[in-house]
């Protein structure tokens, strides 16, 4: 098993995170993509697509880290295709140095569904506590009710069963967040749940998927709550992601589903303010890269 890992941004913490977890045992197998003087000292194959850096500085967002980011990627995107290597792994990279570099996408996602062709694809987040599986992504608040539709949460509830099957779970237990507060008690607050979300759900039901809601947030990801689901349908990205990260910040996990490769992340930023000072915890990249060995032998 070969899994790629790229470096992403030159200035964030994902060099010294891949140097610092990568020199221990039980990581031989892994292909780092990214520059080799920031890697120095790894012992893995390294590939570099990009070349030198002239604009390198920690802590600080160039156009010339948004393309060596971009390259990174790409290159072991195209290498997962081809089958040289089993999965992806991805360090940070900076949405405003993508910007700056002239690269319309939002982050790894978003190159990863163009690079790769896919049309349906989606953000799940894995951690021992708690799944979790985003309508929508990286839109505002208030672009959310008009994306939201029966079909785009059909898609998303697809795609999370793929997900949480790929980890081995067969039947799992599904629970489907409302979008306003309180579900939209009945109607007061907001119809999507009754025009949209239920609807949805009542149909997967009759499919013999396990499945329950729409459910207020704030209750459903209470401790007792959230110990009955297996996975759960977030409406937007903060309803999601902030209870995720309170509960296993350094061992939740980014997988891109619906692509035609294995793609886990980091489930953190470049985190410029602590960059090169050695301070930056190296537990999410090591769930990833678990994570990411788990889905390739349960792929088969």
């Amino acid at each position: 098993m070969r899994i790629g890992i790229t470096m992403g941004d030159p200035n964030g913490v994902g060099a010294e995170i891949i140097v610092k977890l990568l020199k221990n045992k039980g990581y031989r197998d892994c292909v780092v993509y990214g520059n080799p003087l920031a890697l120095s000292g790894l012992k893995n194959q390294i590939i570099d697509p990009f070349g030198r850096l002239t604009e390198h500085g920690r802590g600080r967002v160039t156009a010339e880290n948004g393309r060596a980011a971009y390259q990174y990627l790409q290159a072991a995107a195209g290498d997962a295709l081809s089958g040289a290597i089993d999965a992806v792994v991805t360090a940070p990279l900076n949405k405003q140095a993508l910007r700056a570099a002239g690269y319309k996408q939002d982050g790894h996602t978003e190159i990863l569904a163009e690079l790769t062709g896919t049309k349906k694809y989606g953000m799940f987040f894995y951690a021992p506590e708690l799944c979790v599986m985003l309508t929508t992504i990286h839109q505002s608040i208030r672009q959310v009710p008009r994306l939201l539709t029966r079909q785009k949460l059909a898609d998303t509830i697809d795609l999370g069963l793929a997900a949480i099957r790929l980890l081995g779970l067969r039947q799992p237990r599904v629970a489907v967040c409302g979008l306003n507060p309180h579900a939209g008690e009945n109607g007061i607050f907001g119809r999507e749940e009754t025009t949209i979300i239920t609807p949805v759900i009542k149909n997967y039901q009759k499919r013999g998927v396990k499945i329950a809601g729409p459910f207020p947030a704030d209750a459903l990801f209470t401790p007792a709550q959230r110990r009955k689901y297996d996975l759960v349908i977030a409406q937007y990205h903060d309803q999601g992601l902030i209870p995720l990260k309170l509960l296993a910040f350094e061992r939740a996990v980014n997988v891109t589903v619906g692509l035609p490769i294995i793609r886990t992340s980091v489930d953190h930023g470049t985190a410029y303010d602590i960059a090169g000072q050695g301070k930056a915890s190296t537990g999410s990249l090591a769930a990833a890269i678990r994570l990411a060995r788990q889905m390739v032998k349960n792929r088969g």
